[in-house]
């Protein structure tokens, strides 16, 4: 059985891979990186209430962006490059 996970483990970074280095998928990723807000802190410090829901809730999304980054096993200067062109209003540039 645990040769049937480590199987169903490779095919799934190896679709993550395929999907989010296509130049599609890095359009996905760049608009993931900016929906989530996923370098802006978690708490919401412009309004006076915060929900600890909703500070969940916004961890939550950003971990969904964080799988991927490390499933495709971005290097830090891609990753970078990415971040810079999420806090423009640049399309992504393959």
């Amino acid at each position: 059985m645990p040769m049937a996970r480590e199987t169903q483990a490779k095919k799934v970074k190896a679709a993550y891979e395929k999907i989010f280095e296509s130049d599609d998928g890095k359009i996905v990723l760049l608009d993931l990186i900016k929906s989530t807000g996923l370098m802006a802190p978690s708490l919401n410090t412009t309004r006076q209430i915060e929900s600890g829901l909703e500070m969940a809730f916004n961890d939550g999304a950003k971990s969904v962006v964080t799988r991927i980054i490390q499933q495709v096993k971005m290097k830090p200067e891609k990753f970078l490059e990415i971040l810079e062109q999420s806090q423009s209003n640049e399309e992504f540039q393959l």
